[in-house]
């Protein structure tokens, strides 16, 4: 698995270097030469050492393990199983036969129950973003929870990029109980149908299947007491033109981190499949009412921190009523009004490139580009529906520090899934947080975003979007701003006003190339003034050419206020 400070370069491995639990090290063999290592495991630990031939002439390497009272492994298989080895261990590896060395992967887990286990826990619902080999020739090693008494327990893992020409569909998995047993030989295939018989901790340890190579991956594990409904498929974040950041790191608890400079100018995306239940992921990401009955958004997502200022109007995502959305103290899903508000809130930014807060069901119509090799796809090719917020805006931009972004999906019989988690970690560039006026103190709950659902199931709340969805009964407070997606581009120049810097989206006194293409893409109607109301120095609710003329000039001139 990805790890941080894991990847060593090829180079030829000093005399007992340290080989540690869950850190794969890549490194060079000399012709005729041996690399000696230093094992650290605990006293009397079951563990698996595998090295992995990266270049192809080096062939079979032989692996001789050594303790306190001599040889306790010597072969040519590429894997060492021991347990209960008292003292100071040491493992030489040298080419078993012919004289050309090359490069090599080596990495050492624990596979019982131990303190010094090293594998990432796995229970209920699918592996977060980021998981794959940190080099080829990685083995990854996964803590799996199991009892007796679990029935239906299966294990699915599979590439998340489509297989080239001869590589296999899924990588290599064995599988051990809690005393270190191989209870399941390797094999490389999709899904396995486990039946523990005795309880504790199970190991499962994960390579590449056939040739060593980089590749990301999901596992995916179902038994007894897992949520039955959707899987998220992927969870992370993309930039504003749609490309998947690529995960950061991992913090103690297994959520992947997205480190960013800035909290503005990206999108937040789920993506989601059909779970235990078979049935297929909803797609509305605001409550809606169907078969007479309201029913709660299908896509709940909550944060550790507010956004923005953190407004806890309902639905304030249309100008001139931008805000935030709170944070969700503690970070669980309950059915407190007070929760259901900020899902609500955070749901209303989510929408299927229509204005409507509904999830993209075809690939075509995907929020992100990926490597596939045809433009906009979703990020898994296993997903069946995509969750896409709008560009984020400064009203509702991430914070600087760290927010845990929790989500979870319910199928159409109303079963959910497992929860997912992230962490955005936004430093560098402070995001804007609007500055509260005089009259700061909320007004009363049932006009602050209060929802209520009547007899006839019809929610009220303040300031929501318009929604398309015939089935769906909503009203809103105040007025209806007249919509600035799709509006024509006028190109009668007009005059550069005074006033704040044009296309300045963020407030920080200057103008990036992202702003610049984010007003284009306002003035082209792919995404709304929400995102950068700056970018309209006029306040007419369009962007225009002499708009877009000034956006640039900003750029290029720096800002003068």
């Amino acid at each position: 698995m990805l790890a941080a400070g894991v990847l060593g370069g090829a180079a030829a491995a000093p005399g007992q270097e340290p080989l540690t639990c869950g850190v794969p090290l890549l490194r060079t063999l000399p012709p005729g030469g041996v690399h000696v290592y230093r094992v650290d495991v605990s006293s009397g630990a079951a563990g698996s050492i595998q090295t992995s031939a990266v270049s192809p002439l080096l062939g079979l390497r032989r692996m001789r393990l050594v303790g306190p009272g001599g040889v306790i492994a010597d072969t040519p298989t590429g894997i060492i199983e021991f347990r209960d080895a008292a003292g100071p261990l040491t493992l030489e590896v040298s080419q078993n036969s012919g004289g050309s060395g090359g490069d090599y992967a080596v990495a050492l887990n624990v596979i019982a129950e131990d303190g010094g286990h090293c594998g990432r826990p796995l229970d209920c619902g699918a592996t977060p973003a980021g998981i794959g080999f940190a080099v080829p020739g990685a083995v990854d090693s996964y803590q799996i929870p199991l009892d007796p008494s679990d029935r239906d327990v299966t294990l699915k893992i599979n590439y998340l990029e489509p297989a080239r020409s001869g590589e296999a569909g899924a990588p290599y998995m064995r599988l051990f109980d809690p005393d270190g047993n191989e209870v399941m030989p390797g094999q490389c295939t999709a899904t396995y149908a486990i039946k523990p018989q005795v309880a504790g901790i199970y190991t499962a340890l994960v390579s590449a299947c056939g040739a060593p190579q980089r590749r990301t991956y999901r596992m995916e594990l179902y038994k007894d007491g897992c949520p039955r409904g959707p899987t998220i498929t992927h969870f992370g974040i993309t930039n504003a033109q749609g490309d998947p950041v690529p995960v950061t790191g991992f913090d103690d608890a297994g959520r992947p981190i997205f480190a960013l400079q800035l909290g503005s100018g990206l999108h937040v995306v789920a993506e989601a499949r059909a779970g235990r239940s078979g049935r297929r992921a909803g797609e509305h990401t605001t409550s809606y009412e169907e078969r007479g009955t309201a029913q709660d958004a299908d896509l709940q997502i909550i944060l550790s921190d507010a956004l923005g200022d953190g407004d806890p109007t309902i639905c304030d995502v249309v100008p001139p009523d931008l805000g935030g959305v709170p944070a969700t103290v503690p970070l669980e899903f309950d059915d407190a009004p007070v929760t259901l508000d900020h899902i609500e809130d955070m749901g209303c930014r989510f929408d299927n490139g229509r204005g409507e807060h509904l999830g993209r069901r075809d690939s075509i119509e995907a929020c992100t580009r990926t490597n596939q090799g045809f433009g906009e796809s979703f990020v898994d090719r296993a997903s069946s529906i995509q969750y896409c917020t709008g560009v984020v805006a400064t009203d509702w931009a991430f914070r600087v520090g760290r927010t845990v972004v929790k989500g979870r999906v319910k199928d159409t019989f109303g079963s959910f899934g497992a929860p997912r988690e992230i962490v955005v970690r936004i430093g560098g560039i402070a995001t804007r947080t609007p500055t509260p006026t005089p009259t700061a103190t909320p007004p009363p709950p049932t006009s602050t975003g209060t929802r209520t659902v009547t007899a006839t199931a019809r929610i009220t709340r303040t300031t929501p979007p318009t929604i398309n969805t015939p089935t769906a009964t909503r009203t809103r407070t105040g007025t209806t701003p007249t919509p600035t997606t799709g509006t024509p581009i006028d190109m009668t120049p007009t005059p550069t006003p005074s006033g704040p810097c044009t296309g300045d989206c963020d407030g920080s006194g200057a103008v990036a190339i992202n702003e610049v293409v984010l007003a284009a893409n306002i003035a082209l109607g792919n995404t709304t003034l929400a995102v950068c109301p700056a970018a309209d120095p006029g306040g007419d609710g369009s962007i225009d050419i002499g708009d877009l003329v000034q956006c640039v000039s900003s750029s290029l001139r720096g800002c003068s206020r």
